[in-house]
């Protein structure tokens, strides 16, 4: 007997309904999958970037490596999957056209980053960088044709980028003329960002920053495009590792400074990443030798260990180099003038260690017209405060004698200690004077072994 299926079986209409049914599925699928494409590419952002490299400005004015450093940051952007347009020594029609088209291609989104390398300065608290073919330069020719920092800002705020960058390696120190000079403050002002902004400036507000040897990079753009590549860093911490690092290669010449109002976490190169590679061979830093550079974990491959602090350049100087540099900063202090002040004071400031110790011992010891010990105490403390060795025993020591503050042996006996921890000869021997002061019983137990010997 034949065996009856229990699943009826569709008649040849019923087959071809099936057929039909689903060709409409399959073109109905290929139309959904096509209308999401746009949908599905937004995922991934649209990131662009506009590189300006100014550098043959006239006579003494002309920078060494703007072009280089313009070149180096523009392969670093495409690197990291930015459309790049790199352009050098424009005019100031140029670099508005520039930005304006920058701002226009952001329409949709995305993110916008905009990198200048050239001279630059500040007039009634508004900077503007400077294009080519200007005229020799009064206050009125700068608003009129230089082009403003400001504008770029605008632009920015209102292109409907997610995430927009403003990095200004500007305010080099070389000899600009055109009565560049006397152009009221020297380096730029701090700008505020807009919403979803960074602004990124190769030096703090007011300072100068440094051109780097001729052939090579700046300081700042160097740190800068090697951090950049680093994966897995959050922009704020590539920020503070170039910090970290232009102080340490000019010795606190230079800080870089950042103002942002970014919002959620942005990678340059994503965690999980291969480090990006460039052609190009940036100079290895030079770092004192003995004491070792602790790095953040995730700076060695560690990105779930806890982070580490590392040390600023002056916490590895060794002790003939602390002692060489109190010689110098005291020769400094006993020669400063009133006329000395305002720059010296702007560098303390922005953080200088160097001027921050200047400023305490010119203070103390320096001419009767400006001498203040609590003036002294200060940027002592101001010094202290990060780490320096010499700033801390010159601090302990206003503890120790009570000058600039109420005497307290107690309290000078930390400070000597974390100098002496460093290596600092001097703070060796304050400590021991301190401790005997203090508890002269300590002094004896000190002393024991060497009565015992004899």
């Amino acid at each position: 007997m034949r065996q009856i299926s229990a699943v009826p079986q569709p008649s040849p209409r019923c087959r071809a309904g099936s057929s039909t049914f689903l060709r409409i599925v399959l073109v109905s699928l290929v139309w959904l999958l096509a209308s999401l494409h746009p949908a599905v590419a937004d995922i991934v952002p649209r990131k662009v970037a506009l590189v300006i490299g100014n550098a043959a400005y006239p006579g003494k004015a002309r920078l060494a490596n703007t072009t280089a450093d313009a070149r180096l940051m523009a392969d670093t952007f495409r690197a990291l999957g930015y459309e790049t347009t790199l352009l050098q020594d424009v005019d100031r029609n140029a670099m508005i056209r520039a930005v304006a088209q920058l701002a226009e291609g952001m329409k949709e989104g995305g993110v916008a980053a905009l990198y200048f390398a050239g001279h630059g300065l500040q007039l009634a608290g508004e900077n503007y960088l400077l294009p080519m073919n200007l005229p020799p330069l009064t206050q009125k020719l700068v608003r009129d044709d230089a082009y403003p920092l400001q504008h770029a800002i605008d632009r920015l705020r209102d292109s409907g980028a997610q995430v927009s960058m403003i990095i200004v390696d500007a305010c080099r120190n070389v000899p600009y003329g055109w009565g560049y000079r006397a152009l009221e403050e020297e380096g730029l002002t701090a700008l505020k960002p807009a919403k979803g902004m960074l602004i990124a400036y190769a030096t703090a507000p007011g300072q100068l920053a440094l051109d780097g040897k001729s052939g090579s990079h700046s300081p700042f753009t160097s740190a800068l495009a090697e951090s950049m590549r680093q994966p897995g860093i959050r922009v704020d911490d590539v920020f503070k590792r170039v910090r970290s690092l232009v102080r340490e290669r000019t010795r606190d010449e230079q800080q870089p400074w950042v103002a942002t109002s970014l919002v959620g976490d942005f990678f340059f190169t994503p965690p999980g990443s291969a480090p990006i590679k460039l052609a190009t061979v940036l100079p290895a830093p030079q770092r004192p030798s003995g004491r070792t550079r602790q790095l953040p974990e995730v700076e060695r491959g560690n990105a779930h260990a806890p982070k580490v602090a590392k040390l600023e350049w002056f916490q590895l100087m060794q002790p003939d180099a602390l002692t060489l540099a109190y010689k110098e900063m005291e020769i400094s202090a006993r020669q400063i003038t009133l006329d000395d002040f305002p720059r010296l004071t702007r560098k303390a400031e922005s953080g200088n260690v160097i001027a921050q110790t200047t400023l305490g011992l010119a203070y103390r010891n320096g001419s009767i017209l400006w001498r203040s010990n609590p003036k002294a105490v200060h940027w002592f403390q101001a010094a202290a405060e990060q780490g320096f060795a010499i700033g801390e025993n010159e601090l302990g020591e206003m503890y120790y004698l009570g000058r600039g503050v109420d005497k307290d042996v107690a309290a000078s006996i930390p400070l000597f200690e974390k100098a002496a921890a460093a290596g600092y000869t001097v703070a060796k021997l304050n400590l021991l004077q301190a401790m005997a002061w203090n508890d002269p019983m300590k002094w004896v137990e000190l002393l024991k072994p060497v009565f015992h010997d004899k």
